[in-house]
């Protein structure tokens, strides 16, 4: 049998809901100064029903960096550099195997041509594309090899991100100083591919040996792999100052040009290297913060807005992202007799942050964190993480924002017996395929402040 306090608080949660069915009659304030108080209709003034929204719970933010993140088997190569107002130069170099399909068995009477690597866009830039860059080609001296997280460190904390194998932002493999070939370029992301002309000798050797192949050198990719072409570095100078784009993993490939017989006459042929083991393709991405407002950023250490100018920031590729800490808000809403209708976490852009070239994140994901400033999962909304999609000011463009509705989550949270809400981790979405940044105001930023806005619903008796 209920007690009659349950049977009040029954009959109270039903009347709340009548009251926000009929919500058009009503109006929410949202003054700051103002709690917008709503009074109950009269039929519930028993229970002293009213709804409250409140903007001003403190929201303490901070930018943390993440000692690694997977770039591999992403289906995305990243290339070139270009340096940011905020964040420093941040430079993206690949790594990849190539190998083959068929076999490799051209006639005697083929004559070899030429050998180059053809690479496609996959329409993704960051930076100003009209600028010149050069790309490096260089021969790896070892081969690409995951790395596994081993079963001794099960206990501690992962990073929610980390699969049980990859390769890192932070990996390298070593390959020889000097560069197979070099260009000097201007990106078109917009366009099909960019061609790379390798060293005629390289091409005519591996024609050769397949040309006169007894041994099958080239029926067999480990073989190859192992013994003849280990795999590609490419990567631009340091402390470039141009763009980086995107090419296809799936299409990238090295072709080997050549003219056969047909009949009497010498016709134009050529064979595919493409890109393989694509789970071992990775991209070392870097950056240079000296100069910057975070610059003795180190992994897992927060370091608060208030020491960054009030502003903190999400960064992928790098793997920088937005702390956020909620310390009052438990103490505040744990009475038993508020009930949370509502809550919103909007996130704003700081003005001027982004250009043309340098687009925000299209859309911000939500993972718990704690005092480790590990990721410790996403957060989920009932059906996966919870996500938002960049709003844009079309009219003005200043309050460009993300919103994220976290009324579940602090429901949630308040049950348990920690003393304070599970801290929140703001990050890209494409943390491991982009290099976009974003640039957040904190609570004291003087035109776009982060906030918590909450709608609950107080009650008890006016007896």
């Amino acid at each position: 049998m209920k007690t009659l306090r349950e049977s009040k608080t029954y009959t109270i949660i039903r009347a709340l809901i009548l009251v926000l069915s009929i919500g058009a009659s009503f109006v929410f304030s949202s003054s700051c100064t103002d709690p917008g108080l709503l009074n109950a209709d009269q039929n519930f003034s028993k229970s002293g029903l009213q709804t409250i929204f409140v903007d001003t719970f403190s929201v303490i933010t901070s930018t943390v960096l993440v000692d690694s993140i997977p770039t591999a088997n992403t289906n995305n190569i990243l290339l070139g550099s270009y340096k940011d107002d905020f964040l420093g130069t941040v430079n993206s170099s690949t790594y990849f195997q190539i190998g083959y399909f068929s076999n490799f068995l051209p006639v005697p009477t083929s004559i070899y041509d030429s050998i180059g690597l053809i690479l496609h866009y996959n329409k993704y830039s960051y930076g100003d594309t009209t600028k010149l860059l050069t790309l490096n080609f260089y021969e790896l001296t070892q081969t690409i090899k995951q790395r596994f997280i081993p079963p001794y460190v099960s206990k501690d904390k992962i990073s929610a991100l980390n699969p049980i194998s990859s390769i890192y932002n932070t990996s390298s493999v070593p390959f020889n100083s000097t560069p197979i070939a070099s260009i000097t370029t201007d990106y078109h992301p917009h366009r099909d591919s960019i061609y790379v002309q390798f060293p005629g000798a390289l091409g005519k050797k591996w024609f050769d040996i397949a040309r006169a192949d007894t041994s099958s050198h080239f029926k067999d990719v480990v073989f190859f792999i192992n013994n003849y072409f280990k795999g590609i570095h490419i990567e631009t100078p340091v402390g470039t100052d141009a763009s980086i784009a995107g090419f296809n993993v799936s299409k990238a490939k090295l072709k080997i040009y050549y003219r056969r017989l047909n009949g009497d006459a010498l016709v134009n042929a050529s064979f595919t290297f493409p890109l393989v083991n694509a789970f071992n393709q990775f991209n070392k991405i870097s950056a240079d913060r000296s100069t910057t407002v975070v610059p003795l950023l180190k992994d897992y250490v927060q370091v608060p807005s208030t020491q960054t100018g009030n502003i903190s920031f999400v960064q992928s590729g790098i793997g920088i992202y937005t702390k956020i800490e909620f310390p009052t808000l438990k103490s505040v809403l744990k009475n038993k007799t508020n009930v949370i209708v509502d809550a919103v976490l909007e996130v704003q852009l700081v003005q001027n942050s982004n250009s043309s070239f340098t687009a925000p994140p299209a859309a911000l994901s939500l993972y718990g964190t704690d005092e480790s400033n590990i990721l410790l999962g996403g957060i989920s909304s009932g059906s996966g993480t919870i996500t938002g999609g960049i709003i844009y000011d079309r009219e003005y463009n200043l309050s460009n924002r993300y919103l994220f509705s976290l009324t579940n989550y602090i429901n949630g949270q308040i049950k348990t017996d920690a003393p304070t809400i599970l801290p929140i981790a703001l990050i890209s979405n494409r943390i491991s395929t982009e290099v976009n940044r974003l640039v957040i105001g904190n609570r004291f930023h003087p035109t776009n402040k982060i906030k918590l806005k909450i709608y609950y619903s107080q009650y008890g008796t006016n007896q």
